[in-house]
């Protein structure tokens, strides 16, 4: 306040308050509707002026569509023949290129027809884009060239692998069928049981063969039995030979008839005895002989028999393992046609996944954008023809007073 006091009287601020600047914005206002009503002509021929130039290029304008064809990228056991981008590269650089070099070498007087390539984000996508005018077919028939030099590409890749995969499905089909036939299986098994029949013939013959072994060593046992007894009689009359040759040197025989009894009893005794050499020899060599040749052979054949017997058991054991073991190559076989049939499912080839579409309006600016525009711009250019012819009018009047 004592600042304001100090102040000369023309320094003094000037307070302007909210009605002030309405009634001033009101009278502006009011003024610039008059002036647009005093020149209204020039208004109206200014928006005729830029409607009919409107009209003119809107009716005169060639209206442009957007032809696009989407392609899918194939797949191999759940990943991409080829990343899209990748794709996107040979399109843009290859197949397009050929397409429409072909296609202006063929058709020079048709002019150049561009197409351009996008990859959407989070896809395995390609989209094709073309601006042609509403009924040209040559941009969808150029499309369908460039994906099918794509397809190509991808489809040799994509029937190389699936052809393995096939090869390996059939395989596995052959084996599993091959491990299921009933035929096949009989076969095993007769297998196993011929092997067994021959080692059970074996055995038998075995049997056989120690069967002969006990009765030749029962009739070895007879034959000793004999010779015992025949040594044990031997034994016998030579003790009772001593015992007479005893009594006739004891008694007092005559000297002719004594010595004539002796002999005799002494050539009797002599026979024995030699008889009894033979027999023992007998015994002792040839019994004994015998008998280990039996025990020996019998022994063997039998280590022979327990050597058949565990080739059976092994058999036996193998059969067992045959079943177990086809059960579980059949699980096996099984599980590897699953995961090649989820495989083969798996594999999608690169394709157009729908066909070339047209736009449905025209694209860049419309005759409605254009009309609209034009009109905009006729009244923005009448307003200030207005403000100029008032402005001039002005400047003379100001000269004329």
């Amino acid at each position: 306040m004592s600042l304001e006091k100090n102040l000369p009287a023309n320094e003094q601020p000037i307070l302007v308050y909210p009605q002030q600047f309405q009634q001033e914005g009101e009278i502006n206002l009011v003024e610039i509707v008059k002036v647009i009503l005093k020149h209204k002509k020039v208004l109206f021929y200014s928006l005729l002026i830029s409607l009919g130039v409107g009209l003119f290029f809107a009716l005169s304008k060639v209206n442009f569509y957007e032809y696009t064809s989407t392609i899918s990228i194939g797949s191999i056991d759940e990943q991409p023949i080829e990343v899209a981008q990748n794709a996107k590269i040979k399109l843009d650089n290859v197949f397009i290129p050929q397409v429409v070099a072909k296609f202006i070498k063929d058709n020079p007087e048709k002019g150049i027809k561009r197409i351009k390539s996008e990859v959407p984000k989070g896809g395995n996508l390609l989209i094709l884009k073309s601006k042609a005018i509403y009924e040209d077919t040559v941009v969808s028939l150029l499309q369908k060239q460039a994906i099918k030099l794509l397809i190509n590409d991808h489809y040799n890749q994509y029937s190389l692998f699936k052809t393995g995969i096939e090869q390996d499905l059939k395989n596995a089909k052959l084996d599993i069928e091959l491990l299921s036939d009933k035929r096949w299986q009989s076969a095993q098994r007769k297998d196993f049981a011929n092997q067994i029949s021959y080692y059970q013939a074996n055995i038998k013959n075995l049997e056989n063969a120690i069967k002969f072994q006990e009765e030749e060593f029962d009739s070895l046992n007879q034959i000793e039995r004999i010779k015992r007894e025949q040594l044990t009689g031997i034994t016998q009359r030579l003790k009772e030979f001593h015992q007479l040759q005893s009594a006739y040197l004891s008694k007092n025989n005559k000297e002719t008839e004594a010595l004539l009894s002796k002999a005799m009893i002494g050539i009797e005794i002599g026979d024995l005895v030699d008889k009894k050499v033979k027999i023992e020899s007998f015994l002792l060599a040839e019994i004994v002989k015998k008998h280990k040749e039996i025990v020996n052979t019998k022994e063997d054949l039998l280590m022979q028999k327990q050597q058949e017997l565990n080739e059976i058991s092994k058999i036996n054991s193998e059969v067992i393992k045959f079943e177990l073991e086809q059960e579980e190559q059949i699980k096996k076989k099984q599980y590897v046609i699953d995961n090649l049939q989820i495989k083969l499912n798996n594999f999608l080839p690169t394709k157009q996944i729908m066909e070339t579409q047209r736009s449905f309006e025209a694209i860049g600016s419309g005759r409605k954008i254009i009309v609209i525009i034009s009109l905009i711009v006729g009244f923005l250019g009448g307003l200030l023809g207005i403000f100029v012819v008032e402005f001039a009018e002005k400047l003379k009047t100001d000269e004329n007073s």
